[in-house]
């Protein structure tokens, strides 16, 4: 059994005001290696601050290690501790709205257990809260991936600014914090394709930043293959600008403009210079430059369009297979 270690913290200059509740968000997969550090942590972190009440909710998003029973430990010996168990693995996104959507603090923290991003920063984030910003988010000031999948993630954050109608933020990923008020406004919208990051910032309420620096992962590996991001990305860019399609067409129109040139131009050799212009390869680029273009087209439309079937499905973006703990937030 774990047990559980009651530590005593300093008061803090940053410490939020007295009379608010928390809630912590945590999706967890296959996290056992970090599972009790990261509880410890949080625990110290959040004694520092003056709350009203706390609670931890995690949710097991079908983990197959020993995630399920650590948890099941930390829940049985400390009644702040809340577990969401899903009935398999729905992926990041899926388990962290799960998690909003059990969590009754008048303030939510989203933090991931791999403790890359550090506990220790929530005093700061809910002092800065304080100054009347709706949403905080943590930005990172350095980056722990490999340089190829940091060039890639720059070049998104960079692309979505460019094409979608909202301010999107550089450096930041889901550790944030906001008023209960706008969890709610997050459930109540129904797309099932979801980007948090891009759903916070559209919702335009006042937003702050705290800065730090991202560690390494404590044990494990990440849960988020290249995939993953990938399908993440698509689903920000497709929901958020409609700019594809009009690549598509600005394509198209390229296209003809380059063939009604060609055509000019074989008629000027054929009527003027009465020279016959042969062979087969300007035919076969102009085949497949227009087989490139339609195919690119038809890829684009069907992304709009599988996004499209999948919230006309209205199938469940979560379920849920147990919950250990009362809800609500265990005054201090």
């Amino acid at each position: 059994m774990l047990e559980v270690v009651s530590v005593a913290c300093p008061d803090v200059s940053t410490a939020p005001q007295r009379g608010r509740s928390v809630s912590v968000v945590t999706p967890v997969f296959n996290e056992a290696e970090c599972l009790v550090a990261y509880y410890q942590r949080t625990k110290q972190a959040l004694a520092q601050c003056d709350l009203a009440g706390y609670e931890l909710v995690f949710v097991d998003d079908g983990s197959t290690d020993r995630s399920s029973q650590i948890l099941a430990e930390l829940a049985a010996a400390d009644r702040m501790v809340k577990v969401i168990t899903l009935s398999r693995n729905f992926g990041h996104h899926p388990a962290v709205f799960a998690g909003l959507h059990f969590a009754s603090g008048e303030v939510i923290i989203i933090l991931d257990a791999d403790l890359q991003d550090p506990p220790e920063l929530i005093p700061q984030l809910l002092a800065e809260r304080n100054k009347g910003f709706s949403l905080v988010f943590a930005r990172r000031r350095n980056d722990q991936n490999s340089l190829l999948l940091s060039l890639l993630k720059r070049a998104f954050r960079a692309l979505m600014r460019r094409l979608s109608n909202i301010e999107f933020p550089a450096s930041v990923g889901v550790f944030s914090a906001m008023d209960a008020r706008l969890k709610d406004l997050l459930l109540d919208m129904p797309e099932r394709e979801r980007y948090l990051v891009a759903m916070q910032m559209y919702l335009g309420h006042r937003v702050g930043y705290v800065d730090y620096d991202r560690a390494p992962r404590l044990q494990g590996r990440a849960k988020q293959g290249f995939s993953r991001l990938f399908r993440l990305g698509m689903n920000a860019l497709f929901s958020y600008s409609s700019l594809p399609l009009q690549c598509s067409m600005v394509a198209g129109l390229l296209c003809l403009i380059a063939t009604i040139v060609s055509i000019g131009i074989v008629l000027y050799h054929k009527l003027v210079l009465h020279i016959a212009i042969t062979g087969w390869t300007s035919v076969m680029i102009a085949i497949l430059a227009m087989g490139a273009v339609q195919l690119l087209s038809l890829w684009i439309i069907g992304e709009y369009v599988d996004r499209i079937f999948e919230n006309t499905k209205c199938r469940p973006y979560f379920i849920v297979w147990k919950q250990v703990g009362t809800r609500g937030c265990a005054s201090l």
